[in-house]
């Protein structure tokens, strides 16, 4: 099913462009350039996996409608603002908003940050599966094989999470670290490399294929 994101914007440029991007990465994008229409369709709907807005809107701004939205919803939220001041950190720090973006910023940034966000929103929620003959506990970060027990990672177990969701198919490596390191572009083919190694240790070296020239895909 597609996210449904919420954009609150009233610079009509940037509500636009900001549109475009999400709805070509396949989410469902509903879009607004003052706080009441915003907070209106907000408090009539609930299927809004994600809210975008800028905290500088005419008539009810950012704050006064993150603070209503936050009386009755936990829904994931980025603020958008031209300057990364006190007040917004505080926004940030005091739970109304779940990341902030300063302007001006790039659209494909934007985006990996709503990935980010959702990501975090949406904690693994397959709890058991089985690799072989190894049982895995994700939420758990363990491996069960031949009565033994080995620990997963955060990395490990998020890394492993997604050749699960994707078993049968080849994952690139940019793909892999994609979505497992986000937005950190700080993150090499080194680090992903030795992540691998180490899982290849706890789930079997013959249950992460290398598909050379290509990625990696789950064994069966």
């Amino acid at each position: 099913m597609n996210k449904t994101i919420l954009v609150v914007e009233d610079d009509l440029n940037t509500n636009e462009v900001i549109s475009i991007f999400l709805r070509e990465k396949g989410y469902t994008v509903e879009s607004f350039d003052n706080g009441e229409k915003a907070y209106e369709f907000i408090s009539m709907n609930t299927a809004i996996d994600l809210i975008i807005v800028d905290i500088m809107l005419p008539g009810m701004d950012g704050i006064e409608l993150l603070t209503k939205v936050r009386s009755f919803s936990q829904v994931p939220i980025i603020v958008l603002t031209a300057m990364v001041d006190e007040q917004t950190q505080l926004v940030s720090f005091s739970k109304l908003a779940d990341d902030f973006v300063e302007k001006p910023f790039s659209p494909l940034l934007l985006v990996k940050r709503v990935e980010a966000v959702l990501r975090r929103s949406n904690p693994i929620k397959q709890t058991k599966t089985f690799i072989g003959d190894y049982t895995i506990e994700l939420d758990n970060l363990k491996v069960l094989h031949e009565g033994k027990e080995a620990h997963l990672t955060v990395k490990e177990a998020e890394i492993l999470h997604y050749l699960i969701e994707n078993r049968g198919n080849i994952v690139t490596r940019k793909k892999l670290i994609e979505s497992v390191w986000e937005y950190d572009y700080d993150v090499n083919d080194r680090s992903l490399d030795t992540h691998i190694k180490n899982l290849r240790k706890k789930i079997g070296q013959q249950n992460i294929i290398t598909c050379k020239g290509l990625g990696y895909k789950l064994g069966q």
